[in-house]
């Protein structure tokens, strides 16, 4: 890298780099003190835990974001007089734009996004080839702060802790819709998915992804066949015990069986086989109890078949010799 004149002068400089960190805290406790933030987390504060009631307290909100002008204004007059402030924003990058993350709290997620109207071209002109629809698992109410688009819904079968694979249909492409200065709209991730046809060059919208009463899973389809490519847990929580069983099985770290007995007991079925796999690789003499139980007792039909055949697999004879 080339460092600017500028640059190599805050790099040189110490008491200029203390003043940044002093201006990026300021600049967080600024946008945590403002009246849009403090407004959206005391109508959150109270707030019952569902779908409804967020999208109820995020009304006004969305409704006027003229709170968008007071936060771009107050960044600019910060990078205007420190060039090298930190944002308190998380970035939020993505194929086809940009966005940041302006707050979180446990029933809501509410970012800024940008649209950037060369990068949809260019996925547009590359057509369908690799390009996937994704239902998110939650629910997202959003409004247009500036410029136009034009989108497209599909719609698919929200999935429940019973969701198969197997019998999962295709998603279902729907109607378009125009969204301009003004349009708050809701998709509901669970059974809703969107694209962008087009979009003007300074398209932008708030963006608020209600976190609570999700969908287990987040559903992806195929662009053009509208089949079922993958899906992934939307539970954070879920993630994390299932990193944590696979780091626990790595490390070879046999003891903590609580944490396996807990994976075997989740109510998501994915973390279930996860925990199963894991703990057959650490204690496969504790673990072949668990399995026959699995599969005579699991809640879903696919845990149930999957450790019925590792059953009808298993040999007391041990791995077979290596002839290398």
């Amino acid at each position: 890298m080339i460092a600017s004149a500028e640059l190599r002068q805050w790099l040189d400089s110490s008491s200029a780099q203390k003043m940044t960190g002093r201006r990026t805290v300021q600049l967080a406790q600024a946008w945590e003190a403002s009246s849009a933030v403090l407004a959206l987390r005391a109508a959150l504060a109270e707030c019952p835990e569902t779908i409804a009631a967020v999208r109820e307290a995020l009304a006004d909100t969305l409704a006027d974001t003229g709170w968008v002008a007071g936060l771009l204004a107050m960044l600019r007059r910060e990078l205007a007089v420190d060039a090298f402030v930190q944002l308190p924003f998380r970035p939020m990058p993505n194929a086809i734009g940009d966005g940041l993350l302006l707050l979180t709290h446990p029933l809501a997620n509410v970012s800024l996004v940008v649209v950037d109207a060369a990068r949809l071209a260019e996925k547009k002109r590359l057509g369908g080839h690799g390009k996937s629809i994704r239902f998110s698992g939650r629910c997202m109410v959003g409004s247009v702060v500036r410029g136009s688009a034009t989108i497209r819904r599909y719609a698919g079968d929200a999935p429940g802790l019973d969701w198969r694979a197997a019998e999962a249909p295709p998603c279902r492409i729907g109607g378009t819709e125009c969204w301009e200065v003004g349009t708050v709209f809701t998709i509901d991730g669970r059974s809703e998915a969107y694209s962008f046809l087009e979009a003007s060059p300074d398209f932008v919208f708030v963006q608020c992804e209600i976190v609570c009463e999700a969908a287990p899973l987040s559903i992806e389809y195929d662009a053009e066949t509208c089949r079922l490519l993958g899906a992934s847990t939307t539970d954070a929580q879920a993630s994390r015990a299932m990193m944590m069983l696979s780091c626990l099985a790595t490390l070879g770290l046999s003891d903590p069986e609580t944490a396996f007995d807990r994976g075997l007991e989740s109510r998501y079925f994915h973390v279930r086989w996860h925990a199963m796999r894991e703990y057959l690789a650490i204690r496969p003499a504790l673990a072949w109890d668990a399995m026959a139980r699995m599969a005579a007792d699991d809640p879903h039909p696919d845990i149930r078949s999957a450790a019925a055949r590792a059953m009808a697999g298993r040999t007391n004879e041990g791995p077979a010799p290596c002839h290398a």
